[in-house]
């Protein structure tokens, strides 16, 4: 009697514009799958908690201005809003030698790394107060951060200033997103 085989796939989102090539090596309880990148391509590593269902963006890619690093250092990610969400102190901002006018550049600069179609929540402290500062193609995504805090919206972003406090914002997010 023919044993039924049982078909399962694994889908990295975002990844195949970068790939040239697949080769997979079988030892006895472990599969190893190799990717071959195309020419000039750099890679961010993503670590995923299976339990907390969220991924780290580990900060390899050296090309990356140091503000974008830092964005990438503390990434949350939410596979069920499909957005990444982190933040940025004043400290952040000083070592970075950057200010928050450069933060849509480097959204825009994360966003070539092969996260085109995700949202992006940065929040973050300057002198003036806490500020969330949202890329979403998602109507949905940008109604619910305007619910929440009074905002901007100018095409698909939004920014928008309140009187929380980084960490308490931070959790407020990941919680409603």
């Amino acid at each position: 009697m023919e044993q039924q085989k049982k078909t399962f796939a694994v889908k990295l989102k975002g990844l195949a514009p970068w790939i040239s090539q697949i080769q997979y090596e079988k030892e006895e309880t472990d599969l190893t799958l190799y990717f071959t990148l195309k020419k000039d391509t750099e890679i961010n590593v993503i670590l995923e908690d299976g339990k907390a269902e969220s991924k780290l963006l580990s900060p390899v890619t050296p090309s990356l201005a140091p503000l974008a690093q830092r964005l990438i250092s503390n990434v949350e990610y939410k596979p069920n809003s499909d957005i990444y969400i982190t933040s940025l102190q004043k400290k952040d901002f000083i070592e970075c030698r950057a200010t928050s006018l450069a933060l849509k550049g480097s959204m825009e600069e994360l966003k070539q790394y092969g996260a085109e179609e995700s949202s992006f929540l940065v929040l973050y402290e300057t002198g003036k107060g806490t500020h969330g500062l949202l890329w979403s193609k998602r109507q949905d995504i940008r109604e619910k951060v305007q619910e929440q805090n009074q905002g901007t919206q100018k095409g698909n972003w939004v920014l928008f200033i309140t009187k929380s406090t980084l960490p308490s914002l931070q959790e407020h997010f990941k919680a409603k997103l």
